[in-house]
């Protein structure tokens, strides 16, 4: 590893050197070794490298040669499993000796994804939720398994047509900086985290995922300060969870694979509080304005 640390830094000064670090599999092995390569990193005074990462799966699909947590909506959302791939997450932070912790390898499902969850609308709703969950426990950076290929890729090997899943990505890079703030939420009816606007100084954007068949209303506080403006988009399917295609309000993607970039929706701001109607089976993102600014996000 130091060689090949030599040797990126003799072609390609400053170039990010990760360690191979830890392959946690659904069937009781984890293969964790982030802790052993720290020590001898150590021990050796030898140069340090640039982070460590893993390898993390929510469920295993059909093809699997076990399923351990079935590929099934209910598993993506549910909040022991979820709580389960968090403590994988904080024993790679503590183990990393401070180094930025990357998760290099994952996807709704394992063995080239589940056909019918990894290539919808539920994958994309569990996508937008995993990234905020690993970043809450120090992972500072997420790599989708894969492009091109499989039912897990992010298009469509036919056309290339995008997948839900892709749209999510397409919003976190319009509306989130990497900087995710404390959040607050009932777990048990929305997942939701708060990140500063990268466009925005003082702003900051609620990512709202209701992946269950009721209709909400979310309320959104922000600590210390008075909503001011809210504006929504929301990613939605024609057959809810189980939707191939998705909508950015309303707006599908071209023929050519350019991503629409609707107009916002208004939310209803309510004594200083954002309310954003949170239909079935849907993504929303929010943008949100207040008063005084989120000085964290400035």
């Amino acid at each position: 590893l130091m060689t090949f640390r030599d040797l990126i830094d003799a072609e390609d000064p400053g170039a990010i050197v990760p360690a191979p670090g830890s392959y946690i599999s659904p069937w009781g092995e984890f293969q964790n070794f982030t802790p052993d390569l720290m020590e001898n990193l150590d021990a050796s005074g030898l140069a340090p490298l640039d982070a460590v990462s893993f390898h993390l799966y929510a469920t295993q699909s059909s093809t699997c040669p076990m399923i351990i947590d079935e590929a099934v909506p209910a598993s993506l959302f549910d909040e022991e499993l979820n709580e389960q791939h968090r403590g994988f997450a904080r024993i790679m932070r503590d183990a990393a000796g401070g180094l930025p912790v990357w998760n290099t390898e994952s996807a709704s499902a394992q063995c080239g994804g589940q056909h019918g969850l990894s290539n919808t609308l539920a994958d994309a709703l569990w996508w937008a939720d995993w990234i905020g969950l690993m970043a809450e426990e120090g992972t500072s950076m997420i790599v989708r398994h894969a492009l091109v290929g499989a039912d897990y890729a992010l298009l469509s090997a036919d056309n290339f047509d995008p997948r839900p899943t892709f749209l999510t990505l397409v919003l976190y890079r319009r509306l989130v900086h990497r900087l995710r703030l404390a959040t607050t939420v009932d777990r048990t009816q929305v997942k939701a985290h708060s990140y500063c606007h990268p466009d925005a100084p003082g702003a900051l954007t609620v990512v709202l995922v209701n992946p269950g068949p009721d209709a909400k209303v979310g309320e959104i506080d922000v600590t210390g300060a008075s909503v001011i403006k809210a504006d929504a988009w929301r990613l939605e399917g024609p057959d809810g969870l189980g939707s191939f295609t998705a909508t950015i309000n309303g707006e599908s993607p071209e023929s050519d694979g350019t991503i629409p970039q609707p107009a916002p929706r208004k939310v209803t701001i309510v004594g200083g509080s954002a309310y954003p109607e949170l239909p079935p089976s849907t993504l929303t993102f929010v943008q949100v304005e207040t008063d005084p600014p989120v000085t964290a996000c400035q």
